[in-house]
Parts: C-alpha cells; sequence; structure tokens
C-alpha cells in the first residue's frame, strides 16, 4: 500500500534528482515537509555519526510534520536519489483538518441543539 501511494504522489508530484552528498534536511530542524524517496539509499545522522542507512521507497518527516517537532537527525544522499518533496500537500491536509473539525464542531453543536428539543418536546407531551 505505502509502495502504490508513493508512486501516486510521485505522479502528480514534480521528482527531484539530487547528487551524493546533498542534505535534505539537518537535525533540530523544524521540518518543512514530507520526503519520499523514490530511488537510491540515504545515510541517517545523529550528531554527525552513522545512525542508519535507509533505502528507496522510503517516507521521511510525516511525524515530525504530523507533531510539529524538529527532526531527530539529519539526511544525507548516500548515493544519488530521486526524491519527492511534499510540503504542499501537508499544508493542504491541514487546512483540510481544520475544515473538518469546525464541521464536526458545528453538526455536534446542532446535534446538541436537537437533542434539547426534543427533550423538551418529550417534557411538554407529558406534562
Amino acid at each position: 500500500m505505502e509502495n502504490e501511494l508513493s508512486s501516486f504522489i510521485a505522479d502528480q508530484f514534480p521528482c527531484m534528482e539530487i547528487d551524493e552528498g546533498a542534505i535534505l534536511f539537518r537535525e533540530e530542524e523544524p521540518a518543512a515537509g514530507v520526503w519520499l524517496l523514490q530511488s537510491g539509499q540515504l545515510k541517517l545522522l545523529f550528531s554527525n555519526a552513522a545512525l542508519r542507512t535507509l533505502d528507496a521507497p522510503a517516507t521521511l518527516g510525516t511525524c515530525e510534520v504530523v507533531s510539529g517537532t524538529a527532526s531527530t537527525f539529519t539526511a544525507v544522499a548516500a548515493t544519488p536519489c530521486r526524491v519527492v518533496f511534499l510540503v504542499k500537500v501537508i499544508s493542504v491536509l491541514q487546512a483540510q483538518c481544520a475544515e473538518v473539525d469546525s464541521c464536526y464542531t458545528c453538526l455536534r453543536s446542532i446535534a446538541n441543539r436537537d437533542r434539547r428539543r426534543e427533550a423538551r418536546a418529550q417534557r411538554e407531551v407529558r406534562a
């Protein structure tokens, strides 16, 4: 499923070819978006020490974007890579989530009002 989604998004957004040694993002910097690694290999560094190597396909930055936290590692291209950066998708999703929350609050308010009206009507019928 993740590979299918990754392929679909890559078809919708431009891929970037990056050279070996290029830095995608740095440790302790705020996450600006989600990265999809389509091909190649990344080195993940923590305090400039190798943490692990990540092979494509992979997704990076999702948790940081959702939680609003800084990255806990630096991502460096270990080989030439093809990546997609999803900053626009995230901001659209955040806006849609805000709209959904607003609609949910409104619907909950209407439902509560209707329940109060129904309870009042039932009390009047009994009286």
